[in-house]
Parts: C-alpha cells; sequence; structure tokens
C-alpha cells in the first residue's frame, strides 16, 4: 500500500507541475498577440484610389495612443509637400492611453501620373514619429502630342505655307480656343473623331523675323481640373538677304539702326525703303548696308509691329520689323 501511495502522490504532484508549466506557456504566447497593435495611424496606409490630374482630394486618418501614458502632439507634417493638413488643429493637443485623434487634410494630385505615394508625419513631445501613408493613381484627362514644334529654316523668299500639326487626344475634354502670343503664329483646330482634335499650327511668314525666334502656343480646353496647356513654338526664318535685327525695337524719338547682309554674312547695298512713312524718319547712306530710323510721329505709337520692305542693289528684296515703344510714364 505504501508503494501505491507514494506513486499515486508523484503522479499527482506531477500533473500539477504539468498544468502550472502549460498555464505560464499559454500566458506567454497570449502576450505578444495583445502588443500587435500599438500606438500609431489605424490604418498606417490609406489608398485613395484613381484620381485626376490637378485635384484635391480629401481624407481622414486616425491616431490612436496605445501606451500607457498620454501622448501629446508636437508637430504635425507633409513629408512631400503634396499633402495640405492644418497642423494648428493638432499641435499641442493630448490623446490619453487609449484613445484616438482623427486628423483630416487634403492631397493634391498635380501633375503626376501613375502609382503615387504621400506621407503624413506626426511626431510626439516624447520625439516618436508616427508616419501616414497615401496611395493614389494620378491619372491624365487629355494628352497633346508634340508639346513643342520647331520650324527650322523657314523660307522668307517663298511663298509656300509652312504648317505643322498637335494632336489633342481625350474622352471628356474639348479644345475651345487657341492663343497665339506672337503675330507670326496661327493656328485652327478641327475634330478628327474618336475624341482627338487636331491642332494646324501655322507660320505667318510676313511676320516672321530672321533668325530663330520663339513663341507659345496657349491651348484653352473644356478640361475641369487643367483648362489650358502650351505648346512651345520655334520658327527660324532664313533669306538671300537678312536684317539685323529682324525686328527693331526702339522707343519713342530714338534711333535705331538696322544691317542688311546676304546668307554668307557679307554685307549687301541697301536701293530703297517701302514704304516710307512720314512718321518715320529713315535715313541711308548711299552704298551703305545700314539704315538709321527714328519715329518722329505726333500721335503715340501705335501697338503692334510695321513691315518695311527692303530693295538691295542687286534687286534682291528682304523686309523687317519696327516696333515703337512709348517712353516710361508716357513721356517724351
Amino acid at each position: 500500500m505504501r508503494g501505491t501511495d507514494t506513486r499515486a502522490i508523484i503522479i499527482l504532484l506531477g500533473a500539477v507541475a504539468g498544468a502550472f508549466i502549460v498555464g505560464r506557456l499559454s500566458s506567454s504566447a497570449r502576450l505578444p498577440l495583445g502588443r500587435q497593435r500599438t500606438t500609431g495611424f489605424e490604418p498606417a496606409r490609406i489608398d485613395l484610389g484613381r484620381q485626376p490630374w490637378y485635384t484635391s482630394v480629401p481624407f481622414t486618418a486616425k491616431f490612436v495612443n496605445r501606451r500607457d501614458e498620454a501622448a501629446i502632439i508636437a508637430a504635425v507634417k507633409s513629408a512631400c509637400g503634396c499633402t495640405g493638413i492644418d497642423a494648428k488643429r493638432y499641435v499641442g493637443r493630448t490623446v490619453e492611453p487609449g484613445e484616438s485623434l482623427e486628423l483630416a487634410g487634403e492631397l493634391s494630385t498635380r501633375h503626376a501620373l501613375g502609382q503615387r505615394t504621400a506621407e503624413v508625419e506626426l511626431m510626439l513631445t516624447s520625439g516618436a514619429i508616427y508616419v501616414l501613408t497615401l496611395e493614389y493613381e494620378g491619372y491624365a484627362t487629355y494628352a497633346c502630342q508634340p508639346q513643342s514644334l520647331e520650324f527650322e529654316g523657314v523660307d522668307l523668299d517663298s511663298e509656300d505655307e509652312v504648317i505643322q500639326s498637335a494632336i489633342f487626344t481625350s474622352q471628356t475634354a474639348r479644345v475651345v480656343e487657341l492663343v497665339p502670343d506672337a503675330p507670326w503664329l496661327e493656328a485652327g483646330y478641327h475634330d478628327r473623331g474618336g475624341g482627338q482634335t487636331e491642332l494646324a499650327v501655322r507660320i505667318a511668314k510676313e511676320n516672321l523675323p530672321h533668325g530663330k525666334n520663339y513663341a507659345t502656343l496657349n491651348v484653352v480646353t473644356s478640361g475641369p481640373f487643367k483648362p489650358e496647356f502650351s505648346i512651345r513654338v520655334m520658327a527660324e526664318g532664313v533669306a538671300q538677304v537678312r536684317a539685323i535685327p529682324g525686328h527693331l525695337i526702339s522707343r519713342n524719338r530714338q534711333d535705331g539702326i538696322v544691317r542688311f547682309v546676304d546668307r554668307n554674312g557679307e554685307s549687301v547695298e541697301i536701293e530703297s525703303v517701302e514704304p516710307e512713312p512720314a512718321d518715320f524718319s529713315i535715313y541711308r547712306q548711299p552704298g551703305s548696308s545700314t539704315l538709321r530710323l527714328r519715329y518722329v510721329g505726333k500721335e503715340a505709337p501705335g501697338a503692334g509691329a510695321r513691315v518695311l520692305w527692303v530693295t538691295t542693289s542687286a534687286g534682291t528684296r528682304t523686309r523687317f520689323l519696327v516696333t515703337v515703344l512709348e517712353p516710361k510714364g508716357g513721356q517724351e
């Protein structure tokens, strides 16, 4: 009986010890599960979906304090500069243990296209930093190709037209107006169907100076997010005889000088100037390649450029542009 009692006692003690050990193991195994939810944004990543360019997308995020002490907000800022959030609303706020704080802001997509991310950083007075990541896909509501046009070697002695095209593509927006910013640039458009519009860009040779000239064609659309965009245009005027400068800009009552050369840069002799307007004083020395001009009209010079034609002693004709600016303050 004693042997049997001893074995029973040993078995009983082993069972108790085993239960204790299992209980300790089970308790320790549960702790990491409880610690998985830590202080920070919940969720830490927000998907804003597909968004058009140049729009502001509102968002809200929840910051949760799971620490044993209060969390005091020290700073809130956007890491990329594309996210607007009013930091003054949150700096100095206290979030008690177990409580949360909702933050609101706006994401600006700007011209970003494709899959993008933006970050918002929240710092506590303790120095801890928590990051909220915003995800979105940016897309354009229209496209235009090419985005720049180059007209090289535009022959000013020829009457042939010089035209290039660009294609505007959109399923939602349409072209409303084309606005060039130079007198030598003209443009029109027509619908090709299928969401495409052809922009026809023409060089007005009668207004194009010699050499390289730059202008901008502003395209106005019905697109609500980005209603306007620009196409850069370069046009190079060439001729048997050219003026230097091709476009003379001078102030009222001040002399301007224009020199004429051939394709090789050699000086050419000036025979005559047409027209010779009464409000201009034009001086040319016989056998010279230069003209001296001065506006002497009684009326204020008008806006825009004048076209003057020059004939050389060899019978070649060319022209140059003259624009007279008013003196500062409108006084002589």
